[in-house]
């Protein structure tokens, strides 16, 4: 098998390692290799240098690998934070000093969206209904729209008052304009009788 690694390493002058499976198959890649190895239920690849190459000298790779898987999981972790923290029907993530900065971000944005719906459910609750919480930790637009609801509440009853009473006044006059009609048809006017003439005239 070694011969047959070396023909390979020949002809791929940019490869300084093979990796090659029980069935003579040949990998560059030795997470491939593994991977075909354990699918098949053969043992661990064998791995054949190009002379000069020491395996010693894939350490930094190695090296080099396992922080990328490390970050990889790292970046999984955070984009799980962050699905979960932009999911409504779940509970935001809990942030810690120790949390990443871009999961801190969209809490804090999840945060400042679910107070902006909670402050416009007040407003909409203060301006439908008969009744709204108004206290010294009420917001002031919340404050605002109670005075402005307790004005026009004052300003429809005094309009409902002035109304009562234009229509009191408004029957008053129609009476008395009924009553006055009435004497004067019962005045009655008498034609003015012819005078005598003069002298016999």
């Amino acid at each position: 098998m070694k011969k047959i690694a070396n023909g390979i390493l020949a002809d791929n002058p940019e490869e300084n390692v093979v990796y090659m499976t029980e069935d003579g198959q040949a990998f560059f890649n030795e997470t491939q290799a593994n991977n075909h190895a354990s699918k098949n239920e053969f043992s661990e690849p064998d791995s054949f240098f190009r002379e000069g190459f020491e395996p010693e000298d894939t350490k930094a790779l190695e090296e080099e690998l396992a922080l990328v898987k490390e970050d990889n999981e790292t970046i999984t972790a955070v984009l799980a934070e962050i699905e979960q923290a932009v999911d409504f029907t779940q509970e935001a993530p809990e942030v810690t000093q120790e949390s990443d900065p871009v999961v801190a971000a969209v809490v804090q944005l999840r945060e400042k969206h679910e107070g902006a719906i909670t402050f416009i459910d007040k407003v909409i609750h203060a301006l439908t209904e008969g009744e709204a919480v108004v206290n010294e930790k009420a917001e002031p637009v919340i404050v605002e729209i109670m005075k402005l609801r307790v004005s026009l509440l004052s300003a429809q009853a005094e309009k409902e008052t002035l109304t009562n009473s234009l229509s009191i006044i408004q029957s008053e006059l129609d009476t008395l304009k009924a009553k006055q009609i009435a004497v004067v048809e019962e005045k009655v006017v008498e034609p003015a009788a012819k005078m005598p003439a003069k002298n016999g005239k």
